[in-house]
């Protein structure tokens, strides 16, 4: 062997072995390995203390691997005294400087990730010209050896359905995996699992390869299956497809373990996170049943089996529950569409088996008690047997309220409405029944054990949780019921009827159970109190899908015999559905209704409904009474209420948060705001709460930031949502309208005109599409576009678009509801600036008397209202009138916003051309030059502030030391904005004032 004899000598004695390392610079990047080795060698034969080379900082000690993305080392990392895993990405990976920042964007991404069930990332940079990405060290071994024993069923489950946690925190980071296998999960010696290598396998750029010398590796090797081999993929020639070759015989074209490749990925297109879910459910499917999903000996003949969905059959666990197998199949399918919308409904499924042992399918599950109790950690008390489980459930045991006769009926109501989305969503819908049937199934069975089992709970706690149990099957019933029965408009509103779900945790807690006025014994009695319980969860459902009238009938028939039942919980729970419903007309009097009901709630220890009716008093009443001090004493109230039923982790604390950040917004505190939203979202992490929950907590944020004028960051949120929901919902689902509409609004802020009719035209064909475009959700989109209008100066569109829009709004709402009102107010704004200024007068003061009942005398937008009815009077010469207007409007805004608030530019623009008009020069340019202060700081107001700096020229003309320059100066700039604003009849009035 020969050494470098500049860096070991042998003592020619032959005793002790002696050393000299002179300085030299470090080892090529691109050598590494071959380095470390060498020093090792060197190490042992020269008895050298330490073999060790570094890189940057980092310390090599051992190669552990190498693969196609590159080398991976155990390392040590003096800074921060860790052992870590460093893998450098192989050169070639990051052959141009477009992939090397795309790697290192994405690594980067990743090293942001923070999940249990993913192997975080420390640090990402790179050293020598290589990335590197310095990770935890995991002592352990990867899915794929533990496979390779033989394993239980539910074990294999388990594990796998941990990994998909880590896979779905990945998706939701906006991360894909791309070549998620056995190999690539690691199982620690404590026990927990983790994903590694996510976001790191790329394509890289086209221009990094000539397109020839390069083959794919394509095995179907037992070490990342878990199973024997059951066939041998050669290297995949021109014979995969003819229309990929040239893409696949690229270098770097490929991307991923082609045993678990998705087609699309076979085609040399960019895996995503449904590609993702293909591998996991390959890799799932093998570990399970033996084999490979597809059967193939080759790359064509692989891709070929899964266009064609031709699958092979199970070689062991053919007994596993053939909903487990669809379930996984799903995930399989060739086209990406047909797949899970995402990881997590797909999951769900997949814990079935292990949230809900029972008998027969268990025994078909593992094969014994000992494999269970090794892959979930359960006694064996908890399996039910064939003697006879004084506790276990049989299947049946929702029959009538949710079964295969029920689901079938739902996905009909679907399939019948003919939209687009319909698959989607009913799938969607689906999963979340099946998840409260789940958790009420376990519930029941928990309780049951509880005292027939485990001697925990006593009979007559058994009782009552086992009434609470059955009240929630038929509120569960209830809004089954309206989803079997409805038609394509209330289908469209889905995600809003599943917030009707009763929560299953408040027959969790004991204290809650022994609140007073149970169910009574009498089975008559009780059976008529569930049954009106059933129709209040129905007239929820129906209420949060907008379908009002329909909610209050159901309503009404309740409290039209509840007094003949004489069950307090339920005339209490019908008055307050009651006051929700009258909350979407009327809040200051649905507030009041539910406030003297919490009220007595609370005297009668009903504790749970007392809550629910102050939180819901807080989330209606923020930011919708004008008085910010009674708004937050309401949120006050409510956090205390919770806090009374000893549940920190409550998840109806997070409207509460939400109701404070629109507090904040409204008294223009918009970071505070902003704060409060973002710990909201934190928590709603925490709480794992409902996906429309963190929707519509992200939508807040994206709103916040849109009004703090940060829309780069606004639209990436919008458009992650819309993304997130078309995968939940389907194409062309009315939440997505919302977005459109949001993002509509967002281009308009931005002055991008022409974007936001785009948006709001598909808004308006969304809800055109699934409502009918005589509903209230097509009347708020043409709203919006009427403003478009308004503001590039198309008034009589504008005025056309708000007239037709009023008969639809007195339909839906009457003449007296405040979206009727707004839209006066709107024909009155559009009616001033055609120069109707009788007509605008009347406009204004056809929705005075509704803005003074519903807002109350303190509401910033009575204050505007004021103001505008003070220009009307301004333009017909009624100079006084406008004056006591505009005085009146600017006290009501004082009560309500703070003197800088951009509300206040307006009126006091109008103010100081009246007092110009009466000959109050010196007031008149005071309102003037503070009106100019706040317009020009605000920006969204070009017409008003044209309008200021003309009436400042003429009182510059007009004071007692005139200033012709300044005056000539202000025209000028007020000519030149009315003239960009295509405002012509004014600019030829601006050129006029100071010639």
């Amino acid at each position: 062997m020969n050494l470098d004899e500049s860096t070991a000598s042998i003592d020619a004695s032959g005793g002790s072995a002696s050393t000299s390392a002179p300085a030299a610079a470090p080892p090529p990047a691109d050598n590494l390995a071959g380095t470390l080795r060498r020093e090792q060698v060197f190490s042992r034969l020269f008895a050298k203390p330490e073999a060790s080379v570094s890189l940057g900082r980092f310390v090599l000690l051992e190669l552990i691997g190498a693969g196609g993305m590159g080398e991976l080392y155990a390392a040590y990392d003096p800074d921060l005294d860790r052992k870590v895993a460093l893998k450098l990405v192989r050169p070639e990976r990051s052959a141009s400087a477009v992939a090397e920042q795309r790697l290192l964007r994405e690594a980067q991404s990743a090293a942001r990730l923070s999940h249990p069930n993913v192997v975080p990332i420390y640090e990402v940079g790179t050293v020598d010209g290589r990335i590197f990405v310095a990770m935890e060290f995991i002592r352990g071994q990867d899915l794929a050896a533990w496979l390779s024993q033989p394993r239980g069923a539910l074990e294999i489950l388990a594990r796998f359905i941990a990994a998909g946690e880590g896979l779905a925190a990945v998706h939701r980071a906006g991360l894909a995996h791309r070549d998620f296998k056995p190999a690539n999960v690691l199982l620690g010696e404590d026990g927990r699992v983790r994903i590694v290598d996510f976001g790191l396998a790329r394509v890289t750029d086209s221009s990094s390869g000539s397109g020839s010398g390069s083959r794919l590796r394509s095995s179907l090797e037992s070490g990342d299956s878990g199973s024997q081999p059951d066939a041998e993929l050669p290297s995949a020639s021109a014979s995969l497809l003819r229309s990929t070759v040239s893409t696949l015989t690229a270098p770097g074209a490929l991307v991923g373990t082609p045993r678990f490749m998705a087609p699309e990925q076979w085609r040399a297109r960019r895996g995503d996170a449904r590609s993702d879910q293909f591998s996991f459910c390959v890799a799932l499917y093998a570990a399970l049943y033996g084999v490979h999903p597809f059967p193939a000996r080759r790359g064509d003949q692989l891709l070929a089996a899964i266009c064609d969905g031709t699958l092979t059959k199970p070689a062991r666990n053919a007994a596993l529950p053939q909903r487990l197998r669809e379930a996984i199949i799903r995930g399989l399918e060739a086209d990406p569409e047909d797949r899970w919308p995402s990881m997590e409904p797909l999951l769900r499924e997949l814990e079935r088996p292990l949230a809900r042992p029972r008998k027969r399918k268990l025994a078909a599950l593992i094969g014994g008690v000992g494999a269970l109790a090794l892959a979930v950690g359960v006694g064996v008390g908890l399996l039910a047997t064939e003697r006879g489980d004084p506790c276990a459930l049989d299947d049946d045991a929702l029959a009538g309220t949710w079964d295969a006769q029920i689901q079938a009926e739902l996905s009909q109501a679907f399939t019948a409405t003919g939209k687009p989305y319909a698959q989607t969503s009913a799938a969607t819908v689906s999963l979340a029944l099946d998840e409260w049937s789940t958790g009420w199934l376990d519930q029941r069975e928990r309780s049951c054990r509880a005292t027939h089992v485990e001697g925990t709970q006593s009979t007559a706690l058994l009782d009552r949780r086992t009434a609470c149990l059955e009240r929630q099957r038929r509120a569960f019933a209830g809004v089954v019921g309206t989803f079997v029965g409805a038609d394509a408009p209330l289908l469209s509103k889905a995600e809003d009827m599943l917030g009707a779900l009763p929560r299953l945790d408040e027959c969790a807690h004991a204290a809650l159970l022994d609140a007073p006025h149970p169910l009574p014994d009498a089975p008559e009695l009780r059976a008529a109190i569930l049954d009106d319980y059933e129709r209040l969860s129905e007239a929820e459902a129906l209420r949060r899908a907008g379908e009002v009238d329909r909610s209050q009938a159901k309503i009404a028939g309740v409290l039209a015999h509840v007094d003949q039942l004489d069950h307090l919980p339920l005339t209490l729970a019908a008055r307050g559905e009651q006051a929700r419903n009258l909350a979407l007309t009327d809040v200051s009097s649905a507030v009041e209704r539910m406030r003297e009901t919490a009220a007595v709630a609370e005297r009668e220890g009903l504790l749970n409904l007392e809550a629910e009716l102050r939180v819901d008093m807080a989330r209606n009443a923020a930011g919708d009474l004008s008085k910010p001090t009674l708004e937050g004493w309401l949120i006050d109230d409510a956090e205390l209420a919770l806090a009374r039923l000893g549940q920190p982790e409550d998840e109806r604390a997070l409207p509460l948060l939400a109701a404070r950040a629109r507090l904040l917004e409204q008294a223009g505190d918009y970071e505070g705001a902003l704060a409060q939203i973002e710990a909201a979202l934190e928590r709603a992490a925490t709480l794992e709460a409902a996906p429309s929950q963190r929707a519509s907590l992200r939508q807040q944020q994206a709103n916040l930031n849109r009004q703090l004028g940060r829309f780069d960051l606004a639209e990436a949120i919008y458009l992650e949502l819309i993304e997130e929901l078309r995968a939940r919902w389907g194409d062309r689902n009315l939440l997505l309208a919302d977005l459109e509409y949001n993002l509509g609004v967002l281009a308009l802020d931005r002055g991008d005109f022409e974007a936001a009719r785009a948006r709001l035209d598909r808004a308006r064909q969304i809800t055109d599409a699934s409502l009918g475009a005589d509903s209230l959700e097509s009347a708020q989109v043409r709203f919006v576009l009427a403003k478009i209008d308004l503001s590039t100066g198309d008034f009589e569109a504008a005025e056309a678009t708000i007239e037709g829009l009023l008969p639809v709004l007195r339909r839906h709402h009457g003449e007296h509801h405040m979206q009727t009102a707004r839209a006066h107010e709107a024909l009155g704004v559009v009616r001033f600036y055609t120069g109707d200024l009788d007509g605008s007068l009347l406009s204004y003061r056809t929705a005075l008397p509704t803005f003074e009942r519903v807002l109350g005398p303190d509401s910033d937008a009575l204050g505007l209202l004021h103001s505008n009815i003070g220009e009307s009077l301004l333009g017909l010469g009624r100079v006084d009138e406008a004056a006591a207007a505009f005085t009146l409007a600017l006290d009501t805004l004082a009560r309500a916003l703070p003197e800088d608030h951009p509300y206040f530019g307006v009126p006091l623009k109008a103010r100081g051309q009246a007092r110009l008009e009466l000959g109050e020069i010196a007031g008149a340019r005071r309102d003037l030059e503070a009106a100019r202060a706040l317009l020009e700081r605000n920006g969204d107001e070009p017409i008003e502030l044209a309008e200021t700096r003309l009436a400042l020229a003429r009182a510059a003309l007009l004071e007692p030391d005139p200033n012709p320059q300044r005056a000539r100066a202000l025209a000028q700039a007020a000519e030149l904005a009315f003239t960009e604003l295509g405002l012509e009849d004014r600019a030829a009035v601006a050129a006029t004032v100071a010639p």
